[in-house]
């Protein structure tokens, strides 16, 4: 009789246990579930935060690939961080500074030529303005061909 005490009592215990068992499982789901509520707004704002903080140095460096693209070199580039976008940030920097050195370049050139090919320009019409009002003399009929169309060229040249 004896042992049968002694199993019923190792049975209570247990089923005791396991009582206490569920119930401290219970309590730790509830308090999981309150942590993860409480967590979810909590990582929201982080990556929120963080994706801000990356989305601004691309969105920085979109707008100074655009300007570059309208031939607007005024602005420069400066990627602080994140530190993977600083060396990109100071290529994109010496390009502007490169291509604003070209464009100068450019003008220069085009301002040259522009005077250069003024001149010659410039004797040629009045040239065809002396010929056409018969200042020289007057013309065959294969010189007024060839007058009129120089007057014609020259026209379409200075527009």
């Amino acid at each position: 009789m004896h042992a049968i005490d002694i199993t019923a009592q190792a049975d209570r215990l247990i089923d005791n246990e396991i009582a206490a068992m569920r119930q401290a499982v219970a309590r730790s789901q509830r308090v999981t579930l309150w942590q993860m509520l409480a967590l979810f707004p909590v990582a929201l704002l982080l990556a929120a935060g963080f994706t801000m903080l990356i989305a601004r140095p691309v969105r920085d460096i979109d707008l100074a690939l655009r300007c570059m693209g309208c031939s607007d070199f005024a602005s420069p580039v400066g990627v602080s961080d994140p530190r993977d976008l600083q060396l990109p940030g100071r290529r994109i920097e010496w390009l502007r500074h490169r291509l604003s050195e070209l464009q100068q370049q450019k003008n220069r050139f085009l301002r040259q030529v522009s005077h250069e090919l003024k001149t010659p320009l410039t004797a040629l019409r009045e040239v065809s303005e002396l010929l056409s009002e018969r200042a020289l003399g007057p013309l065959t009929s294969g010189q007024q061909e060839v007058l009129a169309s120089c007057a014609a060229t020259a026209l379409s040249c200075s527009a």
